[in-house]
């Protein structure tokens, strides 16, 4: 979740960093222009608040699949190879769950 969180914080703030220069041009434009600067104070916490639910969402969703990751990082060979594919056995039990 951290991770997720991390990356979509440091992709939302190069996108606002690097937008091109704002020029307005109507009458629409120009009052999206005074609302932009009325919301411009709070950038901020807007910025960290989808980072944050962002964060939480993802480890949520990742925290069903710590058993998984365990037995993924933790497996060892069985010693008895699968005769179609010629792969440990081991690899149907930890591996492969992680990579489904």
């Amino acid at each position: 979740g951290l991770l997720m969180a991390l990356a979509i914080g440091l992709n939302i703030w190069l996108a606002h960093r690097l937008r091109p220069p704002l020029s307005a041009m109507s009458l629409e434009q120009q009052s999206l222009d005074r609302y932009r600067m009325s919301v411009a104070p709070f950038k901020k916490w807007v910025l960290l608040a989808v980072t944050a639910l962002v964060g939480l969402i993802a480890g949520a969703s990742a925290s069903g699949q710590w058993r998984t990751w365990l037995m993924y990082v933790n497996g060892v060979p069985f010693g008895t190879k699968d005769p179609q594919f010629k792969l440990d056995v081991a690899f149907y039990a930890f591996d492969l769950p992680w990579y489904r």
